[in-house]
C-alpha cells in the first residue's frame, strides 16, 4: 500500500534504491528465526529503529532492547549474520523493490477499473466515469470515481 502511493516517475527520477533498513530488517528476521524459534508475529515488532541506528550492529541492539522476548547474541555473531546474508540478499531485495515499483500502478489501475465496472452494473447508476483530479506525479492516487444516479 505504501509503495502504491509513490509516483513511479518520482521513483525513476530519484533513481534510488530502498534504504539499508530493508536489508537490515530481512537479516534481523533471519536472526529471529534461528535464535528465537517460538517467536510470534507480534513479537517481531520493533518499531522504527533503523533511522536512529548508525550501523547494522546498532540496529540489532536497538531492536533487541525493544523486544519482549530476549535473546543473547555476541556482536561478532551478529556481524557474521550480516556478512553472510547481505551479499546474498541485498541485490535480490533491490530487484524485488524495483519490480514491485513497476507493477504498483498496474494494480492501482485494475482496482480502479474493477470499481468502475461494479458501479456501472448497478441499476440505480446512470453514468460512471474516472476523473483525474491532479497530476499523477504528485500522487498516483489522483483519480476519482464519479457516478450519477438515474
Amino acid at each position: 500500500r505504501m509503495l502504491a502511493s509513490q509516483p513511479l516517475n518520482r521513483l525513476a527520477d530519484n533513481a534510488s534504491l530502498p534504504s539499508q533498513s530493508l536489508i537490515w530488517r530481512a537479516i534481523l528476521q533471519i536472526i529471529f528465526r534461528e535464535n528465537i524459534p517460538d517467536i510470534t508475529f507480534k513479537d517481531h515488532h520493533v518499531g522504527r529503529v533503523a533511522n536512529k541506528s548508525i550501523g547494522f550492529l546498532d540496529y540489532v541492539n536497538r531492536a533487541r532492547a525493544k523486544m519482549e522476548k530476549k535473546f543473547e547474541l555476541s556482536d561478532d555473531r551478529i556481524m557474521e549474520y550480516y556478512n553472510k546474508y547481505h551479499p546474498l540478499y541485498n541485490h535480490k531485495l533491490n530487484c524485488f523493490y524495483q519490480f514491485r515499483s513497476l507493477f504498483a500502478p498496474v494494480i492501482e489501475s485494475i482496482i480502479l477499473v474493477d470499481r468502475l465496472v461494479y458501479m456501472s452494473c448497478q441499476p440505480q447508476v446512470n453514468s460512471v466515469r474516472i476523473l483525474r483530479l491532479f497530476d499523477p506525479s504528485v500522487s498516483p492516487r489522483c483519480y476519482a470515481l464519479v457516478a450519477t444516479k438515474s
